[in-house]
């Protein structure tokens, strides 16, 4: 009897893939993956396998030698992902102003574990952090998520001491034996809840793709952001910046937005309240004349009104300005350098 032998060929592939790993310098992140299959071919024999078949069909096969494949590596593109972080200071003040652009994407971002929203301006994702004059210092963690990966960076919150000084009381109120605290419940108790009620107002988009400009034609300042004025019987922090003018001098909306108040208060006065966009508000007291409309949308450097010394706290005729960012006052010439070199 003759056999038949059948030589059996047998591929395994045994694939590998090669990754690249990820590098982090300073606030840049960059992750290089270049990905390459590598197809290891061997071979083995079998033994024969016997059958019985007749005899007129009895062949031999000879088994074919497979020649030995060399391993193939199949390339792929370099996959980049940059996401990069630029910060408008590492450090601040008290009652200064933030601003994060990121290029790139970012993900579950927080500021010492509070969510931070980046929005779009004029091509550019941003978050715009205001802090109160009270805000608790230290070192604060900027935490946020990209593919694969976690960054944290700290930032520093640093103390600022703002003047103390002693508060003067309009004559005509003196007369009437109001005293400063007076004034300041009947502030807390009146003005500040209605511009409280105004501001909860949230507008998902910024109204402006400029710079700020300034509100009057010359800052001159006399009244500093942050100063606390008191007395034997109160005290109170001054949320905003006064800038010297006589009644009737222009007074310009600081940039575009939608006006959200324009009215008297019982102790600013002839007051405005604009909002630019995803919690930024100008306010504008003690104004001799108002221009603007509740309602309207208001375009930069446009006039709102005129400088007066209207309300009952007022001694020459100056402008207010407040800057608002969420509910926290910062200073408004520290927001307008901060933003301005951001958008320039």
């Amino acid at each position: 009897m003759k056999l038949v032998a059948h030589t059996l060929l047998i591929v395994t592939i045994i694939s590998a893939a090669l990754v690249g790993g990820a590098v982090l310098r300073g606030i840049s992140y960059t992750k290089n993956i270049p990905v390459a299959q590598v197809h290891e071919i061997t071979m083995e024999k079998e033994s024969s396998v016997e059958k019985e078949i007749p005899k007129d069909e009895l062949v031999v096969e000879e088994s074919e030698s497979q020649p030995k494949l060399e391993p193939k590596i199949a390339e792929e593109p370099v996959v980049k992902i940059e996401s990069t972080l630029n910060l408008s200071s590492n450090k601040v003040l008290q009652g200064e102003t933030l601003i994060i652009e990121a290029k790139g994407t970012i993900k579950n971002a927080t500021l010492n574990g509070n969510p931070l929203t980046f929005s779009d301006i004029v091509g550019k994702q941003i978050a715009v952090i205001g802090f109160d004059t009270r805000a608790t210092t230290g070192e604060l963690i900027f935490r946020y998520t990209i593919e694969n990966g976690e960054i944290t960076m700290p930032i520093t919150l640093a103390p600022k001491q703002y003047p103390v000084t002693k508060i003067v009381i309009p004559q005509e109120l003196m007369d009437q034996g109001v005293t400063t605290g007076d004034l300041v419940t009947s502030i807390v108790q009146t003005d500040n809840v209605t511009l409280a009620d105004i501001l909860k107002k949230r507008t998902d988009f910024y109204y402006f793709t400029e710079p700020f400009v300034e509100p009057l034609d010359r800052w001159i300042d006399v009244g500093g952001f942050g100063n606390v004025r008191e007395d034997q019987n109160g005290a109170i922090r001054h949320l905003g910046v006064d800038l010297d003018g006589a009644i009737g001098d222009p007074v310009y909306a600081t940039n575009r937005g939608e006006i959200l108040f324009a009215g008297d208060l019982q102790n600013y006065g002839n007051s405005i309240v604009i909002d630019h966009g995803l919690g930024i508000f100008s306010i504008y007291l003690h104004l001799s004349k108002i221009s603007a409309e509740k309602g309207g949308v208001v375009e930069r450097g446009e006039v709102i009104g005129d400088v007066g010394n209207t309300g009952a706290y007022t001694l020459e005729p100056h402008l207010h300005l407040g800057i608002k960012i969420g509910t926290n006052s910062v200073n408004p010439k520290n927001f307008i350098e901060t933003f301005n070199k951001l958008l320039n």
